[in-house]
């Protein structure tokens, strides 16, 4: 059975039509999942200067700030891409997103009542201390 995506909204959650939670996945179930972004893995973490995570740096008892980037297909051919930045210090912290580079929106942001999504230049992403944001952009799959 083909493993189907269908998008719930814009930016965020789909329903996964062709496989069985019950069941362990197959290694042609995971290559499947896997492939969605080729070159670019399912997930990936980051530091705030958008470098990959060295074993280093995981162990840093002082680091406050951490991105995860989360990419797979969408129904369209495209890649999704969503981009979480935490900021756990008490000051803001300026990120900038990992490569490749895509036109992003800022979808989720926890310091502000206000919840319109915003479009993201190529400056750094000012996140505010004791907070999150949440990244969405596409590329070429």
């Amino acid at each position: 059975m083909t493993i189907q995506f269908r998008p719930l909204t814009t930016h965020i959650g789909a329903e996964v039509e062709g496989v069985d939670l019950c069941q362990p996945l197959s290694a042609s179930q995971i290559e499947a999942i896997h492939e969605a972004a080729p070159g670019l893995p399912d997930i990936d973490w980051f530091d705030e200067r958008g470098e990959s995570l060295s074993s280093e740096a995981w162990e840093n008892p002082e680091a406050r700030a951490l991105a995860m980037r989360r990419a797979g297909a969408s129904p369209q051919g495209r890649v999704d891409v969503l981009t979480l930045l935490l900021n756990a210090s008490s000051t803001a912290i300026d990120f900038t997103l990992p490569p490749p580079a895509h036109r992003s929106t800022i979808v989720l942001d926890t310091a502000t009542a206000e919840q319109r999504e915003r479009e993201v230049g190529d400056a750094p992403i000012a996140v505010a201390a004791h907070s999150l944001m949440l990244v969405a952009s596409q590329g070429e799959a």
